[in-house]
């Protein structure tokens, strides 16, 4: 008769190997990263809600003061202040800068109040044609306003100023030139997503066009040159 002898088996396997342990730790990094990009996007949409909340209890305040002393403030005054009440107990502050929002009275009595979205994908900054280069073209990077008796945008108008700053005193104004007809090409009025294009038209005189190019681009100023550029039909 054979006899077999027992041999006892052991494990090897119940550690980790050096790649297993670096494969492990680079999936929590990933995880880590995505946790924080979240997070630090779900931030920056909340500091927006948040300004975008400011400015329009702002603007309400605003027009209670118009009817109370027919006409608007000239000048907003620092953030934190109590000067503004009743119509605002405080006047708030940009709540990641601590700073002062843009407040710019326009030249026909109306006024914008403006700040700076950290989110620039935000779909009202390309509603409001502050998605250009100029942002709303009151200086200072700002891309979302609050307005009232104007658009929020003041590209191509009057009251587009370079440089500029939140609160305090009202800006001065730099007047944008008016480009002198040339052409039969202009900028059709703003389609469903609030984009303007360069057309050619046989008649732009009676499609209410108030600037022709003489190029097909345009001057490529449809997209951002805002409303004083753009054809009645």
């Amino acid at each position: 008769m054979r006899i077999r002898k027992f041999i006892p088996h052991h494990s090897y396997g119940a550690g980790f190997t050096l790649i297993e342990v670096l494969i492990a730790i680079a999936i929590i990094i990933l995880l880590l990263v995505f946790v924080f990009i979240n997070l630090r996007g779900q931030s920056a949409r909340a500091h927006d809600l948040k300004r975008k909340t400011d400015l329009y209890q702002l603007r309400k305040a605003f027009e209670d003061y118009l009817n109370d002393h027919d006409g608007y403030p000239s000048n907003l005054g620092p953030c934190g202040d109590t000067g503004f009440a009743p119509y605002v107990r405080t006047i708030p502050c940009d709540p990641q800068t601590k700073e002062s929002y843009g407040y710019f009275p326009a030249g026909n009595g109306g006024f914008r109040l403006c700040t700076k979205l950290s989110d620039t994908t935000d779909p009202a900054i390309a509603a409001q044609h502050c998605d250009g280069p100029e942002g709303c073209g009151v200086g200072s990077g700002y891309n979302y306003c609050e307005a009232s008796g104007v658009t929020a945008s003041a590209v191509g108008t009057a009251d587009q100023i370079t440089g500029g700053g939140g609160g305090g005193s009202s800006p001065t104004a730099t007047p944008t030139p008016t480009p002198i007809p040339t052409g039969a090409y202009a900028c059709t009025p703003p389609d469903a997503q609030g984009i303007s294009h360069c057309n050619h038209y046989a008649d732009p005189e009676g499609s209410g066009c108030p600037v022709t190019y003489a190029d097909s681009l345009c001057n490529n100023v449809c997209e951002t040159g805002g409303a004083t550029y753009w054809c009645e039909r």
